[in-house]
């Protein structure tokens, strides 16, 4: 037993693998969530993680399987964080799973060089862990979902937690500390009930962990005392979930899926809504999804973070055979189970469920980074062993390697992802409305509900539907829409919206939505009607811009957004723009669309393309003579190239390679198109602008 006087001496004077490992974790936790903090969605998003900005504060209920650890810490994490909006407070939360998940990588690589490099001087390389940490921080996946709200970031730190728990009581077991070695056991059983109340991926790190206790502790399973313990503090945690049962009987102001008795609450927290897509996959996608795989891991650990990882996983076969049976086994199991689970395009993979996989590949490039560290001390006869065997060159070595590895997945990781990242954040939204990146939710929002009708009913896919859902519930906006999903047979949504006389709308354009009269927008919302308009809004610019009598231009309303990249900053603003159509007469032609920024040096900066109206969804063919049709653009403005001229321009395609453009009537030479403007500039706020002489 450690009596008092020793344990304050431990205290004052910690054991050097107990001081570098405080270090390495605190030195990659503030370097990892620094760089998510700089990096952060500024505020709301679509999906998965917009319902998660609103269903946590209001201790909602989530989709399957219902978080019930992750709804009651993060409501408390919007508690306690003094600043910011709720979505960014929730954004800020996986930012800090995804530094603690890094740096327990750090940890985990560190404690397992002890056991496959040979410590020279008592304690196990560092270069490696830190290299590791950062690694796993610049991985395309783990570094988009710990800047948006989510339970991912948090589950690669459970893994995490789970992989460093279990090596550590493995070595507290070879240096015979038994009753450190239970503690640490318990603690390890504790984290697994955690895991599974977070996230239900933990039963495929369950084979791997029975085994490896197994493997070091063969007489656990003549202790049937020993087993119940810890069972039942693997099971206490599971108690969390009565938490949405109870929640749910009593009408909470969100849930993905009514819980109103035992029956409702097992299909929310079983997945019920998940049947039937495991063991459906026809095997000739296999190369597909396969090949698809391959390329996600390389956004995670690029061609030198893989070549490291082989090196590190040579490692721990000639070093550490039983740490690479048990880390293969959670990677073979996760990889059979996303190369069976059923997505919309049965190519692709989702291959977000392999996170905990490409934790171990970190683990594997830490200890490849080790690995080339060492090797100039187990080269006997070097002409470096002498040298490099001072105590006093180890460390400036090992600093040295540390740069030179982390400059160069800088450089062939980070960077590239970083720039991933930042180019989908700015972008205008595109025709299907993802809207995971930087304000492209919001501007979505906040151009929309202003000019839908009273009691209206928006029909969308799940990523569209959380933000408005956000905008209703915590900002108590425009509560008199409904806010429904998912967008399929969407005819008989838009028959029961017209029989009820419910104004209805589109979040996103159907595939086969074209074919459908009396079809307008809304900002970015696809409005469909019962009957042509006629009138064309009060508060807009007029131009009534006639082109060859064959279809006009009324006028148009422009805001210019200014935007903020992931971490705040200043980006470029972008342009939405209301464009309000007419035919005077039947259109013999299906008339398209191809709008360009000009710079005042006549240079084409960005063009923006449509082959029909509303958003490429509403022939002129189908328009009635008279028909005001509203539609929406977004373009990017730049202000470092000046005011902006748009050029309007509506053209038919006459055949293959031939194209008439239409000129405006009245105009001596003919011109072609119409230009608006200028646009940006100076301009950083939302501002109504004016159309040119």
């Amino acid at each position: 037993m450690v009596n008092v006087e020793q344990a304050r001496k431990f205290i004052r004077n910690p054991q050097p693998e107990t001081r570098n490992s405080f270090y390495l974790f605190l030195s990659v936790f503030i370097a990892v969530f620094s760089l998510y903090i700089l990096t952060l969605a500024p505020g709301v998003v679509g999906g998965d993680a917009g319902e998660h900005q609103f269903a946590v504060p209001l201790l909602g209920i989530p989709h399957t399987t219902g978080y019930p650890l992750y709804v009651l810490v993060g409501k408390l994490w919007t508690l306690i964080t003094p600043m910011g909006s709720l979505a960014w407070r929730m954004n800020l939360f996986s930012a800090l799973g995804g530094a603690l998940a890094a740096g327990l990588t750090s940890l985990v690589v560190y404690r397992l060089s002890s056991d496959v490099l040979p410590a020279k001087n008592g304690t196990p390389p560092w270069a490696g862990a830190l290299v590791a940490g950062i690694a796993l921080s610049f991985g395309l996946t783990l570094w988009q979902w710990s800047v948006i709200a989510g339970i991912r970031s948090f589950n690669v730190f459970f893994f995490a937690l789970l992989t460093l728990q279990a090596i550590t009581w493995a070595q507290q077991r070879q240096r015979g500390d038994t009753n450190a070695a239970e503690r640490t056991l318990r603690w390890l059983a504790l984290t697994v009930g955690l895991s599974l109340a977070h996230h239900r991926t933990t039963i495929f790190y369950l084979p791997s962990l029975v085994g490896w206790i197994w493997w070091y502790d063969r007489r656990l399973i003549r202790q049937p005392k020993r087993i119940v313990q810890l069972a039942l503090l693997a099971l206490a945690p599971l108690s969390l979930y009565l938490f949405i049962y109870l929640r749910g009987i009593n009408n909470p102001p969100y849930t993905h899926e009514p819980v109103y008795d035992l029956q409702s609450f097992w299909f929310l927290v079983g997945s019920g809504d998940s049947t039937g897509l495991f063991f459906s996959i026809d095997p000739a996608y296999l190369p597909a999804r396969l090949s698809f795989i391959w390329h996600d891991i390389l956004a995670q650990l690029s061609w030198p973070g893989v070549i490291l990882a082989l090196i590190g996983g040579l490692l721990l076969l000639w070093r550490g055979t039983a740490h690479l049976i048990f880390q293969s086994l959670l990677i073979l199991l996760l990889l059979l189970f996303v190369l069976d689970f059923e997505v919309v395009n049965l190519n692709e993979a989702p291959t977000w469920y392999l996170m905990p996989a490409y934790f171990l590949f970190a683990v594997w490039l830490g200890l490849g980074v080790n690995g080339i560290y060492h090797l100039p001390f187990t080269i006997h006869h070097s002409p470096f062993t002498i040298h490099y065997s001072s105590f006093a060159i180890r460390p400036f070595f090992q600093l040295l390697i540390t740069g030179i590895f982390i400059a160069l997945l800088t450089y062939s990781l980070g960077w590239p992802n970083w720039r991933t990242q930042y180019t989908a954040a700015i972008a205008p939204l595109d025709d299907w409305r993802q809207l995971l990146r930087g304000t492209q939710a919001q501007r979505f929002v906040e151009s929309s509900l202003p000019y839908v009708e009273p009691n209206s009913i928006i029909w969308g896919d799940w990523e569209q539907y959380t933000p408005i859902r956000y905008y209703q519930l915590i900002n108590q906006e425009r509560l008199d829409i409904t806010a429904r999903n998912p967008l399929d047979n969407w005819p008989e949504k838009v028959a029961a919206a017209h029989a009820a006389r419910q104004p209805i709308y589109f979040s996103r354009k159907p595939p086969d939505l074209i074919g459908t009269p009396y079809l307008s927008m809304a900002g970015p919302l696809i409005r469909l009607g019962t009957a042509p308009q006629f009138e064309a809004p009060n508060d807009i610019i007029q131009l009534n811009a006639n082109f060859e009598d064959e279809i006009e231009l009324i006028g148009y309303r422009a805001d210019i957004f200014p935007q903020h990249t992931p971490g705040g900053e200043w980006a470029d603003p972008i342009l939405q723009l209301m464009l309000y159509w007419r035919v005077p007469k039947k259109a013999e032609w299906d008339y398209a669309l191809s709008l360009r920024l000009i710079d005042s040096a006549g240079q084409e900066i960005y063009r923006k393309d449509a082959t029909h109206p509303v958003l490429s969804s509403y022939p002129t063919t189908l328009w009635t003579p008279g028909e005001v049709v509203g539609d929406f653009y977004e373009l990017p403005l730049s202000p470092e190239a000046g005011p902006l001229t748009l050029h309007v321009l509506p053209y038919r395609t006459e055949g293959p390679g031939q194209w008439h453009n239409l000129t405006l009537t009245g105009t001596d030479p003919p011109q072609e198109g119409i230009k608006l403007g200028p646009f940006g500039g100076n301009q950083q706020t939302q501002t109504l602008l004016h159309a040119s002489d």
